[in-house]
């Protein structure tokens, strides 16, 4: 994995001497991060400097080719060297501060010593929390079914059955309800679990993703998933669904929170630095601020200067 900071150069000349401001990149992905860089959708940011030399600008994440080559932005702590461990804990504090997340820092705090991106930092926050909603209970619910049988259950849909021919006249269409825990929440949660089963690195996320996959079998994934993430329910039975939530939506987002419109192969997980500091630090004075003083950010009512002709 290649690790850089915020403003750092992209290159394809094997003479450079790499460093958190300069790396040297495979050309697929080279060639890949131009293609992003040219659709407007993706926002600016990257710029092309000159040849076989691309620039970052100031957005902090990860970004993976769809040639497997894994690029880390951290953001920049301080002017002189920075440790790559200590500028992604300050990254992961800042995300789950600004995006509400709640988070285990003692098992962040082991991720960062196995030298683990900020995409595997996000797998096992939603893995760890799965192991805790899994071990406080998944929630059911009733399944409308429909199907044919020997026996009546629950109701007889006559209009289907007056339709029956002679030879499967020994047969009932009926409808009834099931108590099943393939609920649209839980396959929310399925759906994220079988890109993190699919996509992350560590053996041990692997393992806590296998160990899930099984017991969340009997639980149908879904095709598109975004289009149903505004349906999930918040009522009282799923106050324990709510911290995972959040982290669930980030991933079957694919790790995509600035560049959902359009499509692209690889994992793009980009935040503007200077849009997340800001916003970090209004959360942080926000929190400090006592009544009757409250925090308004981007005020516009007043004005810096005024140009008036005289």
């Amino acid at each position: 994995m290649i690790q850089v900071r915020e403003y750092a150069q992209l290159t394809t000349d094997k003479t450079a001497c790499p460093s958190l401001d300069l790396a040297i990149i495979k050309q697929e992905t080279f060639d890949w991060l131009v293609q992003l860089s040219e659709k407007e959708s993706y926002g600016r940011f990257i710029t092309y400097k000159r040849p076989q030399y691309l620039q970052l600008h100031s957005y902090v994440g990860y970004l993976e080719s769809p040639c497997g080559e894994g690029i880390e932005v951290l953001p920049k702590t301080g002017l002189g060297l920075q440790e790559p461990d200590n500028s992604r804990a300050v990254l992961c504090k800042m995300l789950s501060s600004v995006l509400q997340l709640s988070y285990k820092e003692a098992q962040s705090a082991n991720l960062n010593r196995m030298n683990l991106p900020i995409h595997e930092w996000i797998y096992y926050q939603f893995l760890y929390l799965l192991k805790e909603l899994v071990a406080s209970g998944l929630r059911f619910d009733y399944q409308r079914v429909e199907e044919e049988s020997r026996f009546i259950r629950g109701q007889l849909d006559i209009t289907v059955q007056q339709r029956q021919t002679v030879g499967r006249a020994h047969l009932f269409h009926i409808r009834h309800d099931v108590y099943h825990s393939n609920r649209l929440e839980n396959q929310l949660i399925k759906t994220a679990l079988d890109y993190v089963q699919q996509h992350c690195r560590s053996s041990e996320n692997w393992r806590l993703a296998n160990e899930f996959s099984h017991i969340l079998d009997p639980i149908a994934s879904l095709r598109e998933p975004l289009n149903s993430m505004h349906k999930w329910s918040d009522i009282k039975i799923l106050q324990s669904y709510r911290a995972i939530k959040p982290w669930c939506q980030l991933i079957l987002e694919k790790l995509n929170p600035n560049f959902q419109k359009g499509e692209h192969r690889g994992i793009a997980l980009l935040f503007p630095m200077e849009i997340l500091f800001e916003k970090y630090v209004a959360r942080c004075l926000r929190r400090d601020i006592k009544a009757p003083w409250q925090l308004t950010t981007q005020a516009s009512s007043k004005h810096m200067v005024n140009n008036q002709k005289v």
